[in-house]
């Protein structure tokens, strides 16, 4: 009897290898558990947010360039100011169009920030999400827009 206890072993570990692998997969999402909230105590002030809960420093102020995006390209304007996760920090806008967006802060990075644009003025046009990176000098422009188009583009300090 001892022989068959060896196959079952051997299936059991390849079972336990197979799933390991597919689990690290490319795509596959991540199964890590979330941090619990601290508990806040009255009277003691909560903890002041990190630098990566609001818009890096050098991200602060005004952009301009050109955007690739449906349609063709055209000029962006961006405007961005302090504030955190949740908040809006800035406008943005197509130069000779008449939309206007309000750029929500929706993530952080080192030296990027993950946003969404909800539209304050303007018919015709699309809020979007995406992100914005600084690259040297400059700022990279990312989007999907709220009918699933690419929009790219770069910014240049003005």
């Amino acid at each position: 009897m001892r022989w068959v206890k060896w196959p079952v072993a051997a299936v059991a570990c390849g079972a336990i290898a197979a799933a390991s692998w597919t689990a690290t997969l490319p795509g596959r999402p991540e199964t890590t558990a979330s941090p619990a909230p601290s508990p806040t105590v009255p009277g003691i002030p909560a903890a002041a947010p990190s630098p990566l809960d609001g818009v890096p420093e050098g991200m602060i102020g005004r952009w301009r360039g050109n955007a690739d995006g449906p349609g063709g390209v055209y000029e962006l304007e961006l405007e961005l100011t302090r504030g955190n996760k949740g908040q809006s920090v800035g406008v943005s806008g197509v130069g000779s169009a008449t939309c206007r967006f309000s750029v929500i802060l929706e993530g952080t990075e080192p030296d990027a920030i993950l946003f969404s644009e909800k539209l304050t003025s303007g018919s015709g046009c699309l809020g979007s999400s995406g992100r914005l990176a600084l690259r040297g000098q400059g700022l990279r422009y990312s989007a999907l827009t709220e009918e699933g188009d690419v929009v790219v583009g770069e910014l240049h300090r003005v």
